[in-house]
Parts: structure tokens; sequence; C-alpha cells
């Protein structure tokens, strides 16, 4: 499943919980939102391997493209080499070989670049999605923290008194 997905969901699950009043706190399902960060922990691996599959594709390009560019060369090869019997024949030969070797060169270069942009933006989404998706627990884990140490608080408050209260009780 989608990281970005997961995050949504994940937020309205915090966006449903109730509010404490008087504070900014909110009491969420806690089991729901561990669920869903487990689904994130699991979903991680998959955009490793997207962006792995990616690299993968880029190195896949990149080589059709060298392939294609020894091809052409060769194509070229052959070519100058039956046309060696004319000097100006040759000279345009020579010429051409080496506009298509530069081009091959020059598509190889874009395919890689192209492939490298692509695989940089995907990490950095990752990376984005890594980011937010820590803040978001340890925001979680703070405000679980800071809630559990008031509840603390109010409960020690209600054994202060509960021992004054217990004289009066019958």
């Amino acid at each position: 499943m989608d990281i970005e997905h997961l995050l949504k969901r994940l937020e309205a699950v915090i966006l449903e919980g109730r509010k404490v009043p008087g504070t900014e706190y909110r009491v969420v399902d806690a089991k729901r939102c561990f669920s869903l960060i487990d689904q994130m922990v699991l979903s991680i691996p998959e955009e490793v391997k997207r962006s792995r599959s990616l690299e993968a594709e880029r190195d896949h390009i990149l080589e059709n493209a060298r392939r294609e560019a020894a091809r052409t060369r060769e194509i070229a090869e052959e070519e100058v080499m039956r046309m060696t019997e004319q000097h100006n024949i040759v000279l345009v030969a020579q010429n051409r070989a080496r506009n298509l070797e530069e081009r091959a060169r020059q598509e190889a270069d874009r395919l890689k670049l192209d492939a490298d942009t692509y695989s940089i933006d995907a990490l950095r989404r990752l990376s984005n999605e890594l980011e937010q998706l820590l803040a978001l627990a340890n925001n979680g884990v703070a405000d679980l923290e800071r809630d559990r140490t008031a509840i603390k608080q109010r409960l020690q408050s209600y054994g202060d008194d509960a021992d004054g209260g217990e004289a009066s009780d019958p």
C-alpha cells in the first residue's frame, strides 16, 4: 500500500480522536494508529523495491543505448569499408559515422540523466515520506508519554484524596 495513503489514514485516525477539554490533545485509538504504522513499515520495502526496479530499468536502458551505439558504430564502419574507393564518399561516411556515434552518446547521456533524475526524485520522495512518518511516530510517542504522565499524576492525586476521603466515608 502507498505510504502517502497510509499517512492520510493515520492523520484521519488522529483527527477522529476526541479532544481533551482545555488542551490541544486528542485521545486516539492507539491500536488503529499502531496498525497503520505497522502497514507503513511493511510498505517501505516496497518503495525501496520500486526504487531498485527503477535503477535496474535505467541500467537496462543504458545498456540498450550502448548496444545501439555499438551497432550503429559497426554499421558505420561497414559502410566506410564499402566506400573506401572514393575519397569524398569515405569522408562523408566518416562524418556520418561520427555524427551517429555522437548522437548515440548524447541519447545515452540523456537517457542516463533522465533515469538518474527519476531515481533521485523517487528516493527524495521516499526520504521525505520516511521523515514525515518518523515525525508522526515521534509526535505520537511524545503525546502518549505526556498523557501517561498526566494520568499518573491524576491517579496519585486520587490516592491522596482517597486517603483524606476514607475517614468521612462509612
